[in-house]
């Protein structure tokens, strides 16, 4: 009995004198709450504790110039503190790496650069749109490469059976919930833009290409995808929203995305800018996880939130640039990029076109970027070709046999000779 007392008595000093807690709540500065027996601590009214020394104020949003005069520029997408983003006429990919601040960019050099896309699996594989055709490339996008090796996958120029018209190319590209790379033709001919030459086309892993939608404006924009919000309806799940920018006719357009069949469905404008009093033409748009749109306005100095539920203007966000062309999310930051004038077109003062900016503490986040899912098999006819390319190019011989029985482990992250 005398040694469970002095037990005791050593236990209560010990507790009280070493274990004591801090503060009042029982948690050092620093560290997490402890509440016996798993409780909760019991606030007044259901509230929250207030330390006044840790009260955070109120954020203001704020932007960021993070690339200057950078031409025709367009935010593409961003991954693992890049961001990536094209330069268009001067047929360049380039990474802004947020740490470090530093850009490097890979010039590609097969016609007018559309879009830029990330491949699965492959952090060195970039799947672009160059021209009429959809290409592979590699680069090391921590190093600027003056050229790059690439492999054509697809073209949407298909004749006889489906030819581009005159002064059609690739336009705006980007990857679906399903990993399948989708993309819209445009047109650059102005004598063509009164014309319905706009299709949009999806393009699975074995790069065959399906037409989606056709009939588009000749000039195209942007689009996106929302995740589904609606309940399932007899045993059919809810579609995703596909929100489609119809760059000449200042709408928003709302289409019905089934998945897993692949039927896209138009249901109506979703935003008309006129009807609003909106001005610019809608670039390529971004999406947040609320649903809520982002549209970039060309020819109007603004971003708009846009709320395509009760169908009204959230807020606008101003751009010290004229053409506003496009925008995404990485993480909470909005990057926006405006298209620049080129050395013989007059500049506004004070016009900042060319510049890509990081809007901060807008409240709201982004969705993650999606990868183009391309099977192993492609992967490797491509690797295979790009060895051949390099063995013609240096007389070196090729690092792996191209025959049946080749190894499919075989992919273009690996060193290939110059």
């Amino acid at each position: 009995m005398r040694m469970l007392l002095l037990i005791c008595a050593f236990s209560a000093i010990f507790y009280s004198v070493i274990c004591r807690p801090s503060s009042e709540y029982g948690w050092s500065y620093g560290g997490q709450p402890s509440f016996p027996y798993g409780g909760q601590p019991s606030f007044p009214y259901g509230g929250q504790p207030s330390f006044p020394h840790f009260s955070t104020p109120a954020l203001t949003q704020w932007r960021e110039t993070v690339v200057e005069e950078s031409g025709h520029s367009e935010v593409a997408f961003f991954r693992g503190n890049q961001l990536f983003f094209i330069d268009t006429y001067q047929q360049k990919l380039c990474s802004f790496h947020t740490t470090d601040r530093k850009t490097y960019c890979a010039h590609i050099g097969q016609g007018v650069l559309s879009f830029a896309a990330p491949v699965k699996s492959h952090p060195k594989i970039f799947v672009v749109g160059c021209g009429s055709n959809i290409l592979l490339i590699k680069w090391d996008s921590s190093k600027d490469a003056t050229s790059v090796r690439h492999y054509t996958l697809t073209s949407a120029h298909q004749p006889p059976q489906d030819p581009l018209p005159r002064g059609s190319r690739v336009g705006y590209g980007t990857v679906d919930y399903k990993e399948r790379l989708w993309f819209v033709t445009t047109n650059d001919n102005l004598n063509y833009h009164a014309a319905n030459w706009g299709t949009v086309y999806c393009m699975d892993q074995n790069a065959g290409i399906e037409k989606k939608i056709s009939l588009l404006p000749s000039v195209t924009g942007g689009f996106v995808w929302d995740v589904p919000r609606g309940k399932p309806k007899k045993r059919r799940s809810p579609p995703h929203k596909f929100y489609y920018a119809d760059t000449l006719n200042h709408d928003i357009i709302d289409y019905n995305h089934w998945l897993q069949n692949g039927e896209i469905e138009r249901t109506g404008v979703v935003h008309s800018l006129p009807k609003h009093q909106v001005p610019g033409d809608p670039g390529r748009i971004a999406i947040d996880s609320n649903g809520y749109l982002w549209v970039p306005l060309i020819g109007s100095h603004r971003v708009i939130q846009y709320d395509p539920f009760q169908e009204k203007v959230l807020q606008t966000i101003l751009i010290p640039a004229a053409k506003v062309g496009a925008c995404i999310f990485g993480g909470s930051l909005l990057y926006v990029s405006t298209i620049g004038y080129g050395e013989n077109k007059y500049r506004p003062p004070g016009d900042e076109g060319g510049y890509i900016y990081a809007i901060h503490n807008l409240g709201v986040t982004g969705l993650l970027t999606r990868e183009y899912h391309l099977h192993k098999d492609i992967i490797f006819r491509a690797s295979a070709s790009l060895e051949e390319i390099s063995y013609k190019r240096s007389g070196r011989k090729p690092k792996a046999a191209l025959g049946k029985g080749s190894s499919s482990d075989m992919d273009l992250n690996r060193s290939l000779a110059d």
